[in-house]
């Protein structure tokens, strides 16, 4: 009649493929590719609830928003109603737990039929109580707003003409595999001669605003240009001290890496030219036009491959507007009481408005 939980927040990365195969085959409505564990409660309840039941789990709250709960999400809309949601909105409510949390309360009768509660909480105090219809939860994910807000993104995204896919590709920075043999700082490079060609300027996540990038006079060390390691003497003694450790990594055993290359190095000329750089993770939109060859480790993204008649200005002063985070984080999945993720996944599509060509610099200039 009543099943209460809190089904265990367990990612791809932490459970075996034998274990996650028998999910895919168990559980396929709501289990796949990365999806979490935790979302097969959702489908296992169901079977196991009678008629007019209901379900009421404590659950990690990024299933509204995940890119790998799409299925979850449609199953839920298509097999239940939803009574309420209690959402912590960023917040972590638990001492050791790593996710916010959601109170998400279900029956069995009368799907898709009705309003739901939805209760917001930041951090720990209500911020805002209201109706929504069920009927208006997108499988793609779940933006659930107050009916100004609602009208609001509405506006926006209908009045908005092209997605972010479309105008440039969006690429992860660097994972070194050890940050500390391949980041120096002026003291070491200076200790151990390492030779310049080499040195390429690093920043990570918390360096970029948009405004300006606040550089601290670290660089890496970019060995994937070391053919011969004769040729560059004083980086390899310097690596060499990790080279234990370097050589344990998964890529250089299976044979796709030396042990002095870079984990994930990326492609070169993607950080000597021009480029958008933005946090990963961040409290709002802080995309930056950086022409000064920085390399980024992976907590940062970066955008190439824009056409030629686009109006990069026009671009980077429209992401960064109120207009677009307003539109963004209505989507974005919250990680933090003020912390969202601009992943690629959200970014790529979320809609922009785009000018005629020949409007674009005016706009610009506002």
């Amino acid at each position: 009649d009543i099943i209460v939980g809190n089904p265990p927040y367990v990612g791809h990365k932490n459970s075996s493929a034998q274990y996650r195969k028998k999910l895919y085959e168990k559980y396929p409505e709501v289990f796949y590719d990365k999806a979490d564990i935790s979302y097969c409660f959702f489908k296992k309840g169901m079977d196991s609830l009678r008629n007019g039941g209901i379900i009421s789990f404590i659950t990690s709250r990024y299933f509204m928003e995940a890119l790998y709960a799409r299925g979850l999400r449609a199953y839920i809309k298509n097999n239940f109603s939803i009574l309420s949601i209690f959402d912590f909105d960023g917040g972590r409510v638990f001492k050791g737990a790593m996710v916010s949390p959601a109170v998400v309360t279900l029956t069995n009768i009368g799907w898709n039929k009705k309003d739901f509660s939805y209760v917001k909480y930041n951090e720990g105090s209500l911020k805002e109580s209201f109706i929504f219809p069920q009927e208006k939860l997108k499988d793609q994910g779940w933006i659930i707003l107050r009916d100004e807000d609602d009208n609001l993104f509405n506006r926006i995204h209908y009045a908005s003409n092209t997605y972010i896919k479309d105008v440039c590709t969006i690429k992860q920075g660097i994972i070194t595999g050890l940050d500390k043999a391949f980041i120096v700082n002026d003291a070491a490079v200076e200790k151990y001669g390492i030779e310049s060609a080499l040195l390429k300027k690093w920043i990570k996540n918390s360096n970029i605003s948009r405004e300006y990038v606040k550089y601290n006079n670290l660089y890496l060390i970019y060995s994937n240009i070391i053919d011969n390691e004769q040729d560059y003497p004083n980086a390899i003694r310097y690596i060499s001290a990790y080279r234990d450790r370097l050589q344990s990594r998964r890529e250089c055993i299976r044979g796709f890496r030396k042990w002095y290359e870079l984990q994930w190095g990326r492609v070169q000329s993607d950080f000597e030219n021009p480029k958008i750089v933005f946090p990963y993770k961040s409290s709002g939109n802080n995309f930056y036009y950086d022409e000064n060859e920085y390399f980024c480790s992976a907590d940062i993204y970066l955008m190439n491959g824009f056409p030629q008649e686009l109006s990069l200005e026009y671009l980077l002063k429209y992401l960064n507007s109120d207009i677009f985070e307003f539109y963004f984080k209505c989507g974005a999945k919250k990680v933090g009481n003020n912390t969202y993720e601009y992943y690629p996944n959200k970014l790529n599509y979320a809609k922009i408005f785009l000018p005629q060509e020949n409007n674009q610099k005016n706009i610009s200039d506002l």
